[in-house]
């Protein structure tokens, strides 16, 4: 006779069926962002085509990096303009539960980034997101990356944020929210669709959006989590320019083969 699973009514998790046992699963409700992204851990990767990052510093759950001057021509220091990315960026595996997730998976990825309005020394653009290969300086041909953006020019006193899909994005703006929680559907081969909330300091709506895009990923390649700064447009950075920020992420893969 076959054994079924049942859903514990406080949790929301199944308990018994085929494994066996009784102990019921995490619960979905509630479900804890862990600890905010501290790039300083040792568990990320630095790449710097330019060389423009002085240091990188983490305390009270945000980041802030210092940079080098930097002379900007053109968009190759914009994550969400163009097709070339000289930017720095940190990255590494997303592994969820001891596996690595691959282009292959359709991962439901989340991103919650938080900008700080109070530093603003030249306009910025910051990329919290999943990608394909965060070592390319090709941004639409292999980074090929969805998730949270938060972009600010020096004279606003206004954020914008919204969404990054490969090269392009789609944000707003509304008095001084500086919070937005996003979410990509990203892998099964394409980089997908990502849906954005700019959130005020209680956690309520403020403004909603989304952006589609349909770049092919590579079969079977490793992804991976990835932060970069960069310039808003062509904006040049002066020695010892900020930005400063606070940034999570979560990745869930359900088990999509046991249903098609």
């Amino acid at each position: 006779m076959p054994v079924s699973n049942v859903f514990d009514p406080n949790t929301g998790g199944a308990t018994g069926g085929g494994g066996g046992g009784s102990a019921p699963a995490t619960s979905l409700y509630d479900l804890p962002w862990g600890d905010p992204i501290d790039l300083t851990d040792g568990s990320w990767t630095l790449l710097d085509p330019s060389s423009i990052v002085k240091s990188v510093a983490f305390a009270g759950g945000f980041n802030t990096i210092t940079f080098n001057a930097l002379t900007v021509t053109n968009q190759d220091y914009n994550w969400t303009s163009g097709s070339n990315i000289l930017a720095p960026r940190w990255y590494k595996k997303i592994i969820v539960d001891g596996n690595q997730v691959t282009t292959d998976d359709l991962s439901n990825a989340m991103f919650y980034i938080e900008a700080d309005n109070g530093t603003r020394f030249f306009d910025n653009v910051i990329v919290n997101g999943i990608c394909e290969d965060p070592t390319s300086t090709n941004l639409n041909g292999a980074v090929k990356g969805t998730g949270a953006t938060i972009n600010a020019v020096k004279t606003n006193s206004t954020t914008a944020l919204g969404v990054w899909t490969v090269n392009g994005s789609a944000t707003t703006t509304s008095g001084t929210n500086v919070r937005i929680q996003t979410q990509s559907l990203w892998g099964a081969r394409y980089t997908g669709s990502t849906t954005f909330t700019m959130l005020d300091a209680s956690g309520f709506r403020v403004q909603n959006g989304s952006r589609n895009s349909s770049t092919a990923l590579t079969a079977t390649t490793d992804a991976n989590w990835i932060i970069g700064p960069g310039t808003r447009g062509v904006s040049s950075i002066t020695l010892d320019d900020k930005v400063r920020f606070k940034a999570y992420h979560k990745a869930i893969k359900m088990d999509l083969g046991a249903i098609l």
